[in-house]
């Protein structure tokens, strides 16, 4: 069952199996300290693979952090978002080529 859980766990949750955001830049990728799910080295290769991206740590576990430390998870969200250009729907026009 653990084999299969982690085989599981590594094909379907891995993000890094994605390509990287149309603005990677922009990202803030947020990790828990004490996270058991989630390993710090996760939290390395997610933003090597996502070129600019920002980490931050929170004091926590997987399920703790999110509980505790609400705000410094809407920092980052907001902290994304402005990184975000105004022009994005057309900037995104020229990457997928709609329109």
């Amino acid at each position: 069952a653990r084999t299969a859980l982690t085989h599981v766990l590594e094909t379907y949750t891995d993000v890094t199996r994605l390509p990287p955001p149309a603005l990677p830049g922009a990202a803030v990728v947020v990790g828990a300290t004490a996270d058991a799910y989630v390993a710090r080295a996760s939290v390395a290769e997610l933003a090597a693979h996502w070129p600019g991206s920002e980490v931050r740590w929170v004091r926590g576990g997987h399920v703790s952090a999110y509980l505790t430390q609400g705000e410094a998870f809407r920092a980052a969200i907001r902290d994304a978002v402005d990184r975000v250009p105004p022009f994005l729907p057309e900037m995104m026009e020229s990457v997928d080529g709609s329109r």
